[in-house]
């Protein structure tokens, strides 16, 4: 069976309509610019109006028809990422064959549904779940959405989690004025030193924060510095403070953000280029 084929283009939408006269069979399909295959519809059209067919008689065979319903119909669409490593459907969220944490999942699919195109923001979470995936602490694992989301932290095109410290006027850290956290800096310590007991308010190693720990912490006139941490070395996320900082055995300062009070404060967060958990 063939079919006359007409479409409009409008600079948001795309609408295509099927007709057999004989039959009494009118069918159209429309595309706005939010739908995941807005773009291989519109490629598609041009290839089935340039061939021999439509040229002559301004038809399509059936199996065009076929195409764009599939096209249209996302309910059993599988989307890739990472080259096939991350896959989204509309019920479940897998990496390399298992399902992703709930928390993690729900976030995901809402966030396809509601802008299937961000494929950066894809790419970025499909490496932070690489990374995660491979993380040596389960337990890290399974609360670090839960803490990023919570706290409104980011993470970068890489998957690293970005957050926060603040330092004194030297950029030596607040506790001991030992380590120099000068952007640039990388600080490490071995794993083995840094206190893994999520109950223990205080221990051993590096602290990180979100920005709304600054205002218990900062004092005025503090430089307010951003780091990038590894998953890896994420050991532990104490539960004190509402889960609001994490302790590391590593991480990077990337830039100061302000000082405390002066430029920025609770109530200005500092413009970011990362990928926020909350959105």
């Amino acid at each position: 069976m063939k079919f006359k084929l007409s479409a409009i283009q409008l600079s948001r939408s795309l609408t295509i309509t099927f007709k057999n006269k004989k039959r009494g069979i009118t069918e159209t399909i429309t595309f706005t610019d939010t739908h995941l295959n807005y773009t291989k519809a519109q490629q598609y059209l041009d290839e089935v109006t340039s061939t021999g067919l439509f040229e002559e008689k301004g038809k399509v065979e059936e199996a065009v028809l076929a195409e764009f319903k599939a096209l249209k119909d996302t309910s059993k669409l599988l989307t890739k990422w990472s080259n096939g490593a991350l896959e989204i459907t509309s019920t479940s969220v897998i990496y390399n064959g298992q399902e992703v944490q709930p928390e993690l999942t729900e976030f995901l699919i809402e966030k396809f549904l509601n802008n299937p195109h961000d494929q950066d923001a894809f790419d970025a979470w499909s490496n932070f779940i690489k990374v995660a995936s491979n993380a040596t602490s389960y337990k890290v694992v399974n609360r670090l959405f839960m803490f990023l989301q919570k706290n409104d932290l980011q993470i970068d095109a890489d998957g690293n989690v970005l957050a926060w410290k603040v330092v004194r006027d030297d950029y030596k850290d607040i506790h001991s004025g030992r380590f120099d956290n000068s952007p640039g800096q990388v600080l490490e310590m071995p794993r083995s030193q840094v206190g893994d007991d999520d109950s223990r308010t205080c221990s051993r190693g590096f602290h990180v924060c979100s920005w709304d720990y600054l205002r218990s912490f900062a004092g005025q006139g503090n430089p307010v510095m951003q780091v990038k941490i590894n998953v890896n070395d994420i050991v532990s996320i104490p539960l004190d403070y509402n889960g609001e900082k994490v302790r590391v055995c590593k991480y990077e300062v990337l830039r100061q953000v302000g000082n405390w009070g002066v430029d920025v404060d609770a109530t200005t967060l500092p413009k970011l280029d990362g990928f926020s958990a909350s959105e």
